[in-house]
């Protein structure tokens, strides 16, 4: 019986111990809790008022894509962010780049690169690096620049001294497409006449033609492969298949996978070449 009553005690007080433990680590949660009754809820609701329009957005929104709203938000700083700010900027430029920070898309108008400008100078100002890089990533390829990067800052300038030199926004818009071709002379093949066509698939092939006539155009065709470009104004008709679908040009046999295309001649009779710009034409070609 005393050893029953002896633990009896003992697990009495092991249970009062462990309330105390639990009481005194809850009430422990409680002081480190962030939730005080009289802590100001923070909230990610801002105006922005730029020169004069306001904006309601988001503090998230804009410290996710401008460096300038990053700082200036930043915990670091400000405990809790204003309700309002100021900004003695352009509030048009402002309003499609707020659109950009929600939407990821930037819509400029090739028929207003006054805004453009505009657009461009604010974004710089505000620090929108994706923005920024995605401007430059898309003229350099307007461009046809085929070096680096940095070669192409090199050549360029920084974002701001292409601005200003009048690069951008001219060069973030794709050039204008030059009118179709024409030909200005469609003369005889002298007989035996061949052209050997490249083109590039899932490998470099040739293929030879017989030619049905030649053809002058009034400005060169240029075709690409990987780093060069072939250029001459002489083309030539040819049967291509299927035959129903008619005669079709050497430069456009395989659509924009054509590269090259050279025009032989038979060995015998290389004087019935037309006298006159064709012939020009041909020797330039062969020299």
């Amino acid at each position: 019986t005393a050893s029953l009553a002896l633990r009896a005690v003992e697990s009495t007080q092991w249970w009062a111990a462990h309330q105390h433990i639990m009481s005194s680590s809850s009430r422990k949660r409680r002081l480190v809790s962030p939730q005080q009754p009289d802590e100001k809820r923070r909230t990610d609701r801002i105006v922005v008022d730029v020169g004069g329009t306001r904006f309601t957005t988001s503090a998230s929104t804009l410290t996710a894509g401008s460096e300038y709203f990053e700082r200036l938000l930043s915990p670091r700083w400000c405990a809790e962010p204003p309700e309002e700010l100021f900004l003695d900027r352009d509030p048009e430029p402002f309003a499609i780049l707020l659109t950009y920070m929600r939407t990821g898309l930037l819509e400029l108008s090739k028929d207003n690169q006054s805004m453009a400008r505009r657009v461009m100078i604010e974004a710089e100002f505000l620090g929108m690096v994706g923005l920024i890089d995605s401007v430059k990533a898309k003229a350099i390829k307007n461009t046809g620049w085929e070096g680096t990067e940095p070669d192409a800052v090199k050549c360029f300038g920084s974002f701001d001294a292409a601005i200003r030199n009048g690069i951008l926004p001219a060069s973030f818009f794709p050039p204008p497409l030059p009118p179709p071709r024409k030909i200005v002379q469609i003369l005889p093949a002298p007989p035996g006449t061949r052209v050997e066509i490249h083109w590039r698939d899932d490998g470099e092939y040739s293929e030879w033609f017989d030619v049905l006539c030649l053809v002058l155009h009034d400005r060169p065709v240029r075709l690409k492969d990987g780093n060069y470009y072939f250029e001459s104004a002489l083309d030539a008709y040819i049967q291509h298949e299927p035959p129903e679908a008619g005669p079709v040009l050497a430069s456009d046999a395989y659509n924009d996978q054509t590269t090259a295309y050279k025009i032989h001649p038979p060995e015998h009779g290389i004087t019935e070449i037309p006298q006159g710009v064709l012939e020009a034409q041909y020797w330039l070609d062969m020299d």
